[in-house]
């Protein structure tokens, strides 16, 4: 399989920072939804 196109070259440059970006988000999203949770659930 020969390609000409640099278009699959790119798509494996990119996706592991889209995997590293993804990850990194979901960490944030559950370092704030651990804070939500300590800050909420004592109130109920």
């Amino acid at each position: 399989m020969q390609k000409t196109d640099g278009e699959p070259d790119t798509l494996r440059d990119v996706s592991p920072v889209r995997g590293g970006t993804f990850g990194n988000l979901s960490q944030e999203c559950n370092k704030a939804l651990d804070v939500y949770s300590t800050h909420m659930f004592p109130k109920f």
